[in-house]
């Protein structure tokens, strides 16, 4: 896995991204959920194969299934990036939440930082959520904004406070 990273780098020389998504895969297919939480990643970025987020979810998935916890954020971002039927909002912000409740570094920057990022129907679940759980008094309407992120904020500091 190491080398994966390196590789998709270009840290070592003569070894590129190909190189380094046929690593992953190799290792990916013989079932490390590490492995197949990278080559989900090179699928939605397109290091060293053509991007595919169709088959970024499938990998991403499999990691998820493994117990992968990091891939849930990545997942997450699959599934709100995708177009027509393939959309997935609720599952992104369920995923987004699940991530956020084990303390994911991935998860609070992409609902902090990032929140604009976001669609408005994963802010607005995730401000539902938010609600909830007595953090959030703002509307529920899917605008990202300072409320919601200091909630977001609060929240991520609750989780990490009690593990």
């Amino acid at each position: 896995e190491v080398l994966t990273v390196l590789y998709s780098k270009d840290l070592v020389p003569g070894k590129s991204g190909r190189e380094a998504f046929e690593v992953a895969l190799k290792i990916a297919e013989e079932g490390d959920p590490l492995a197949q939480y990278f080559v989900g990643l090179y699928y939605m970025t397109g290091v060293g194969t053509d991007a595919s987020l169709e088959k970024a979810a499938q990998w991403l998935e499999k990691a998820v299934d493994e117990g992968y916890t990091d891939a849930r954020s990545h997942l997450a971002q699959v599934y709100e990036q995708a177009t027509g039927a393939a959309a997935r909002p609720e599952l992104a912000a369920e995923l987004y939440w699940s991530a956020l409740g084990q303390g994911d570094a991935a998860a609070t920057q992409h609902l902090t930082t990032e929140l604009a990022k976001r669609s408005a129907e994963v802010v607005r679940i995730i401000q539902g959520k938010l609600r909830e759980q007595g953090l959030y008094r703002g509307a529920v309407d899917g605008v990202p904004g300072p409320g919601t992120e200091a909630a977001i904020r609060a929240y991520a500091n609750s989780i990490g406070s009690q593990g």
